[in-house]
């Protein structure tokens, strides 16, 4: 391999790059990951939460003005100022997430919206980008690991997928409960 070989992959690997979260589709797509991390989509109902504990509430308005355009707002179920939760049963809710391919499932059997594999490059980072705000920490030896927790082995085996597309090795690690 010639020594410019991993300067050139380093320029063209759109993780060197910040996600362009200037675009109002790059915040619907951070949205829609927030939802598959930390929300539901169920067949009765679409929701999504927000726990101050977990520093949610820093971004919790900007993903619910996102979250409003998309599925439309409802009084919240939960707001205790710890924890804040809402959801839809709307039909034009669920006709907004059958546009954008959602899997209506338990946790357990989550998947990517058919949505991620034809949104641009931007807006997959930004996907994931929301997946891993609501669903990631830092752990490991030293903290310098990027650790995704999710009950769903579908969406672990996609995720490991995407990101080893983009040249990022994975490990996955079973815990049972």
């Amino acid at each position: 391999i010639e020594e410019d070989a991993s300067v050139q992959w380093k320029k063209n690997n759109p993780l060197t790059t910040p996600v362009d979260m200037e675009s109002e589709d790059a915040w619907r797509a951070f949205s829609i990951g927030w939802m598959h991390g930390d929300g539901w989509m169920t067949e009765n109902s679409l929701g999504i939460s927000f726990n101050e504990e977990d520093g949610d509430f820093e971004i919790k308005d900007d993903v619910l003005e996102h979250y409003h355009e998309m599925f439309g707002s409802r009084k919240p179920l939960k707001n205790d100022g710890v924890s804040y939760q809402e959801q839809t049963d709307a039909m034009y809710a669920f006709e907004k997430a059958d546009e954008l391919g959602f899997n209506y499932a338990r946790a357990t059997e989550r998947s990517l919206p058919d949505w991620f594999y034809i949104a641009s490059e931007n807006e997959q980072l930004a996907f994931l980008r929301g997946l891993f705000t609501a669903d990631a920490g830092i752990g490991g030896k030293n903290n310098q690991q990027i650790q995704y927790a999710t009950s769903s082995y579908q969406l672990a085996d996609e995720i490991q997928k995407i990101l080893g597309s983009f040249g990022i090795q994975t490990r996955r690690y079973v815990t049972e409960f």
